[in-house]
């Protein structure tokens, strides 16, 4: 005999039921917030990419390598088709010297004053110049580095590497 109700053990499952579907739901939605924020920060990350590319690639294409991590001309054109390799490059351009170089967490030139290439809120955590140079070949810079993204002082867990090439016109084979 049963009168208008439900028992215990019906609500129980019931509840049980609800509180799956409901977590499961309230899961999907927070993965993907998460995976949405991963893209914008990938998203910009790619955007302050070309910002350094575009800053760095104008000098280095129109001006003449120096060197790379101290090493001149004559050490790239013996090291063959590999080039010279280093965290720091000399590019000069109307007499003026400028130093590329990883300081701190940031990309920055420095010619007269230290300027900083990569913007706020992206954190570089390495770089390096690979300059090619060769008799009768095109002479080219290949920059390559790892940023991650920062929002309010806090790194990101979102890395990604970076590479753009660059050829360099004063080298008299363009």
């Amino acid at each position: 005999m049963r009168d208008n109700g439900y028992t215990l053990m019906e609500l129980v499952v019931v509840i049980g039921v609800l509180i799956v579907v409901i977590g499961a739901g309230m899961n999907v939605f927070y993965q993907s917030l998460r995976s949405g924020a991963k893209i914008d920060y990938e998203l910009f990350l790619d955007g302050t990419s070309r910002v350094v590319e575009n800053s760095m690639s104008l000098l280095i294409r129109y001006g003449q390598v120096v060197g790379v991590e101290g090493q001149d001309d004559s050490v790239c054109l013996s090291a063959g088709s590999g080039g010279v390799v280093g965290n720091t490059l000399v590019v000069a351009e109307n007499g003026r010297q400028t130093e590329y170089a990883l300081i701190s967490d940031f990309i920055a030139s420095s010619s007269s004053q230290q300027v900083r290439v990569s913007p706020e809120g992206m954190k570089v955590n390495a770089i390096e110049f690979n300059w090619v140079c060769g008799y009768g070949k095109q002479e080219k810079v290949v920059v390559s580095y790892r940023a991650q993204a920062e929002k309010d002082d806090q790194v990101v867990p979102v890395e990604e590497s970076y590479s753009f090439e660059v050829l360099v016109k004063n080298s008299g084979y363009y």
